[in-house]
């Protein structure tokens, strides 16, 4: 029996895996469960168990084999239904900073003045038309290093685009760090209606202390210049610009979000934060516990605008769309059970088929945040993607089969293989180090669901 009991507004609950279903219980049911999650078996507590079994809940556990729902059907996702492939147009950076995955001080390539020939990149956009045959629309990002360096590269792309595959939509994406955006460049970037994503850590005081340039100057002054200029000369398209934000640890929240809410240049854009990732590197990266009490602050205040009580437009959210997060967990509470004598944990996408990525030299990755080493290779544009490897990728929680099988947050796993790697390659106890934080935060989501459904909202009624 795989079920997990808690408390919140001060009732009792029940989340049993098997129905994917939580229910109120009482305050007896709720101890006498607590005890036999703890391995305390009483006559008591059986007599507990065998009342919910008689409604269909904490039955035997029935989950024999981890195999991802799509094992069977990725071989056709692969030829027919990629939809976005990421060009690594280059790996030269016109920065240098310190928490970069190309750093050195991870398991990954380091920084090169090598960049993608043009034969590659158009080879690249052939195999995506070939391979999403099944997709109405294809998204086409460009990655580095810094992408601009080699604006003449996506110059080219994109007409080879608009010129050899007329008929069908494409968008295109892109991540900068903002130092080369020139009025031409913004201008080009503005007309072919790229998403662009900026990188910026927040005032000049914490930004420059990592994202420097070679010489070690900060690249704060130029980044601000080019934006403010940006947001007056082109309005329209600056309104639809992001930023993303990498909060180090130490760092002050509150300067970073005075920054986002209250400068001129930035307050307009819709920004987010991201922390620092330890995928590929054996060590942790530990925050201090102030970061995660201005997280709490920031969800709260999206339930409270869920709920009606503040003005979602007057305030500004840097910790992601927690509402939409709780929304797509709602969604899978109601999606059934784990009845199958086979699934697996929902962390993992369709390798190789969301956001497949191509280095330099037209390898193949199932996606930019993975290290660009052997083992994490799915093939190559000129070959295709080797199935065999993307299935083991696809079905990563078969190397914690035990743990998996029995963990009461199965179904709401986030863990795929990317958290599983460390400075050695795949392993197994890296991707056990996850797992108490995503209970954590998943039993967070429970709560809060039933928190938001106990003062009136209705998920139901949202699209």
């Amino acid at each position: 029996m795989i079920y997990k009991v808690f408390k919140a507004n001060k009732n009792s609950y029940l989340y049993d895996r098997q129905e994917n279903r939580i229910v109120k219980i009482d305050e007896a049911d709720y101890k006498g469960l607590c005890e036999l999650e703890k391995g305390i078996i009483t006559e008591e507590n059986e007599k507990v168990i065998k009342k919910y079994e008689k409604y269909g809940l904490c039955k035997e556990n029935e989950l024999i084999e981890i195999e991802h729902p799509n094992t069977a059907s990725l071989e056709f996702y692969l030829n027919e239904c990629i939809e976005q492939i990421t060009l690594q147009v280059t790996q030269n950076c016109n920065l240098r900073c310190d928490y970069c995955a190309y750093s050195g001080k991870y398991n990954n390539r380091t920084h090169s003045k090598k960049s993608m020939s043009f034969e590659t990149a158009y080879k690249a956009i052939d195999f995506l038309v070939k391979h999403s045959r099944c997709t109405k629309k294809s998204i086409v990002g460009f990655y580095g290093g810094e992408p601009l360096l080699e604006i003449n590269l996506i110059k080219e792309v994109i007409s080879y685009i608009e010129t050899n595959y007329e008929g069908k939509e494409f968008t295109y994406a892109m991540t900068t760090n903002a130092t080369l955006l020139t009025d031409e460049i913004v201008n080009y970037l503005a007309a072919k209606d790229v998403w662009l994503t900026i990188s910026i850590d927040g005032p000049k005081s914490i930004h420059d202390l990592n994202r420097c340039f070679e010489n070690g100057r900060g690249s704060y002054d130029i980044v601000i210049k080019n934006l403010a200029r940006m947001k007056e000369r082109y309005p329209d398209y600056y309104r639809k610009c992001s930023t993303n934000t990498v909060i180090s640890p130490n760092q002050e929240y509150d300067c970073i979000k005075n920054f986002f809410t209250k400068d001129d240049v930035m307050d307009s854009l819709y920004s987010k934060v991201s922390f620092i990732s330890d995928a590929s590197i054996n060590r942790s990266i530990v925050y201090e516990d102030a970061v995660f009490i201005e997280q709490r602050k920031d969800e709260l205040k999206q339930m409270l605008s869920m709920l009606g009580e503040i003005d979602n437009s007057s305030t500004k959210f840097l910790f992601g769309d927690y509402d939409h997060e709780l929304h797509r967990k709602y969604v899978s509470l109601h999606m059934g059970g784990l009845h199958a004598k086979k699934g697996h944990p929902s962390g993992p996408c369709i390798a190789g088929g969301k956001k497949t990525f191509i280095d330099i030299d037209g390898n193949i990755y199932p996606c930019e945040k993975v290290p660009e080493c052997k083992e994490m290779t799915l093939g190559n544009i000129n070959t295709g993607i080797s199935v065999e490897k993307a299935k083991d990728m696809m079905n990563i929680a078969r190397i914690t089969k035990k743990q998996c099988q029995n963990c009461w947050a199965f179904i709401f796993c986030t863990s795929c293989v990317v958290a599983s790697i460390d400075e050695n390659g795949i392993s197994a106890e890296k991707r056990l180090s996850k797992c108490n934080g995503v209970r954590r935060s998943t039993l967070e989501y429970l709560k809060n669901i039933i928190r938001l459904q106990e003062y009136g909202y209705r998920f139901e009624t949202v699209k």
